[in-house]
């Protein structure tokens, strides 16, 4: 990114498949007799539903029928002790094929209890939140920016090295047969060498974005970090403005103190919805036309990193991740069943 109340879930959901359960109406009618045969369609609520208590619930797993109604939906839910406004490591698998267990797991942890206020609590809103971050932090789940770049490649991206060519025979690397043509006039350089990432960063940023020159080391310190890739001073100064409104730490954040927070899964989760909501892009995800999301998500890339060639890339990740059925059973808008656990809006917002 270069522009600028716990609701009781379970902090390890278990893994569910996500069909989407695309029923058809004969399909439906079928399954909605076999329900009914097997009283899984209206059930009582279990006496342990009735206690005030909050409840400790993990993910549903994939239910294999379709609900007659929400109110079915959320009886079965509390049947079964679990609940549907919940992701899984299983569903971010499907986004970062890359990714540790134990990555993946640190982000299940912070975001379920918190879908609602995180504005990621429908299957659109967690697809166009997770096709901008998917760009930004690759299939690996990177969340700090890599500046490997081969001499060639920062001259076409980087307009300082643009201007200074050898000064990227220098610090970009030189490994191939191409490599070494394209710094030929570069006697000094032209032989194989790796890149120098903080020199290139220092380089690539310096003077913009809050930054200052190449020797104040601000372009290094300040690099892409997060799931939205926060790159430059001032941005990191946004980003602990916007997480101190949001979360209203004690002590208060200070990420310009403390630049390496943002690539830790909490704080690059955070952050990045913090920027989401402030922007309003939840209700921004919230017009998607799944047949046609290219618009809505262009609309969301012009927020997040309005200069990017990979408007195309972040559009093929929304259908890649639609397509999958991935979050197609989160549902955060279930009404109470039997007194049990509530997984509706919360009572009030940290966000105006």
């Amino acid at each position: 990114m270069r522009s600028a109340v716990k609701q009781g879930v379970a902090n390890t959901p278990g893994q569910r498949f996500s069909s989407g359960l695309a029923c058809g109406v004969g399909v439906l009618l079928v399954k909605l007799m076999l329900a009914t045969l097997l009283g899984v369609l209206s059930v009582p609520a279990p006496a342990h539903a009735q206690s005030s208590s909050p409840q400790t619930l993990s993910a549903c797993p994939d239910p294999g029928m379709c609900f007659r109604d929400k109110q079915a939906k959320a009886d079965w839910a509390a049947q079964h002790t679990c609940t549907f406004c919940a992701v899984t490591t299983n569903e971010l698998s499907n986004v970062y094929p890359g990714a540790s267990q134990t990555e993946l797991q640190q982000l299940v942890d912070e975001m379920n209890g918190n879908l609602m206020l995180y504005g990621l609590n429908t299957p659109k809103r967690l697809t166009q939140f997770f096709a901008q971050a998917r760009e930004e932090t690759g299939s690996t789940l990177r969340t700090s920016e890599s500046l490997v770049y081969s001499a060639r490649a920062l001259k076409l991206t980087f307009s300082y090295f643009k201007n200074h060519p050898e000064e990227a025979c220098q610090y970009g690397y030189v490994k191939s047969s191409a490599d070494i043509k394209a710094c030929s006039s570069y006697p000094k350089y032209d032989s194989k060498h790796s890149a120098d990432q903080a020199a290139i960063a220092n380089r690539a940023y310096a003077n913009r974005l809050g930054n200052g020159d190449v020797s104040s080391g601000d372009g290094w310190s300040y690099r892409g970090r997060g799931l939205f890739q926060v790159t430059g001073k001032s941005n990191y100064k946004d980003a602990e403005g916007w997480y101190n409104k949001t979360f209203s730490p004690q002590p208060p954040i200070d990420f310009v103190k403390n630049p390496d927070l943002l690539a830790q899964p909490k704080f690059a989760l955070r952050t990045s919805v913090a920027f989401w909501k402030q922007n309003n892009l939840d209700t921004t995800a919230d017009q998607t036309d799944p047949a046609k999301p290219c618009t809505t998500t262009n609309a969301i890339t012009r927020v997040v990193n309005r200069y990017t060639k990979s408007y195309s890339q972040r559009c093929q990740h929304f259908k890649d991740i639609w397509n999958a059925g991935t979050f197609q059973q989160v549902d955060c808008s279930l009404p109470q069943s039997g007194g049990g656990p509530f997984q509706g809006q919360l009572p009030g917002s940290l966000f105006p």
